[in-house]
This record gives C-alpha cells, structure tokens and sequence, in this order.
C-alpha cells in the first residue's frame, strides 16, 4: 500500500519508480480532502496531474543535477506552472479562498531559479 505520509496529498510523483499517482476524482473522499479550500472534482485532480508533470520535467531535465536545486524551489515551479494552467475560473476560485496572498515584491526568486536550471541543463525555450 501507499505509505501513511503519502495519503495525506491528493498527488506525488515518485522519481525513484518514475511513477506519477494521482487521487482519482470519482473516487468518494473525505469530507477534509479540499485542495486550496475548493470540493475535489475532476478539474483538481487534472490540476495537480499538472503540477505532478512538472516535477517530472524538472527531473529528466536535471537527472542527478536535481540535488542543486532544493526542493522548496521545484515546489515553487510546480506550483507556478500549475497555477498558469489553471482555467481562469478555476484559478479565480483558489486566489479567492486566500484574501491574505500577496504577490512577490520582487522577481529575484523568479531570476534565481532560471539562472540554476539555464546553467544545470539547455534551455527549452
């Protein structure tokens, strides 16, 4: 079975067994499984698909050069591309749940992560 941590996200990607799981949305949840404060749904579940194939991406990209890079930062653009892809309404619905959010005052942390991965692998774009 899935270890205890790991029933506690509704996705992870294990590098390892190069293998992405995701919680099906048809499947009945639990009343506190509430990714961003919104009901699960069909929408979430493809959502953190999203955010689970970015940390794929990072990791063939990088392959054993992941480790110059801390997981606080691949979170970071896990969440960035996620949240992109979001349908706008979708999107609007989660910043709702957070009045308090704020916005980066500067795009130093933004700067910084591109300069690691320009330097570790070729640029995609």
């Amino acid at each position: 079975g899935i270890p205890p941590v790991k029933m506690q996200v509704s996705g992870f990607f294990d590098a390892r067994r190069k293998l992405v799981e995701v919680t099906s949305p048809s499947v009945a949840h639990r009343a506190d499984r509430m990714p961003w404060r919104l009901p699960w749904s069909a929408d979430i579940a493809r959502s953190i698909l999203r955010h689970e194939l970015v940390h794929v991406a990072i990791h063939q990209a990088l392959g054993e050069r992941i480790s110059r890079i801390s997981r606080s930062w691949i979170e970071f653009m896990a969440y960035a591309v996620q949240v992109e892809l979001m349908p706008e309404n979708m999107r609007k619905a989660v910043l709702d749940k957070y009045p308090e959010a704020t916005a980066f005052e500067s795009v130093e942390p933004s700067r910084n992560i591109f300069g690691i991965v320009r330097v570790a692998s070729p640029p995609i774009w």
